[in-house]
C-alpha cells in the first residue's frame, strides 16, 4: 500500500507541475499583450510613508497604521509597506470635514 500511495502522490505532483508550467506560459503572453494600467492613469506624484502621513495628520504612527488596515484611510501596500498619495489624503480630509456634524450657533 505505501508504494501505491507514493505513486498516487507522484502523479498529483506531476499534474501540479504541468499545470504550473501552463499557467506560467499563459501569464507570460498575457502580460506582454496588454498592460495592466494605462500609461495616462499612472501618477508621478511622490508617495508618502506611514511616518510622513502621521506627521502630516498630526496623529501617532500606530493610528495611521490601524486606519490603513481598517480601510478608513486611502492607502495601499507596496510590498509589505503602506504607502499613501497626498492628493488622496487631502480629498479624504475634505470629505471627512464636510461629513462632520456642526452645531449652528
Amino acid at each position: 500500500m505505501p508504494a501505491k500511495a507514493a505513486t498516487r502522490k507522484l502523479t498529483k505532483t506531476a499534474k501540479k507541475a504541468a499545470k504550473a508550467a501552463e499557467t506560467v506560459a499563459v501569464d507570460t503572453t498575457a502580460s506582454v499583450a496588454a498592460p495592466a494600467v494605462a500609461p495616462a492613469a499612472v501618477s508621478t506624484a511622490p508617495l508618502l510613508s506611514l511616518s510622513d502621513v502621521a506627521s502630516y495628520l498630526q496623529v501617532a504612527e500606530r493610528t495611521v497604521y490601524l486606519w490603513a488596515q481598517q480601510g478608513k484611510l486611502p492607502s495601499f501596500k507596496l510590498g509589505n509597506l503602506w504607502r499613501f498619495r497626498k492628493s488622496d489624503l487631502d480629498t479624504w480630509i475634505e470629505e471627512s470635514r464636510q461629513a462632520t456634524p456642526r452645531k449652528k450657533i
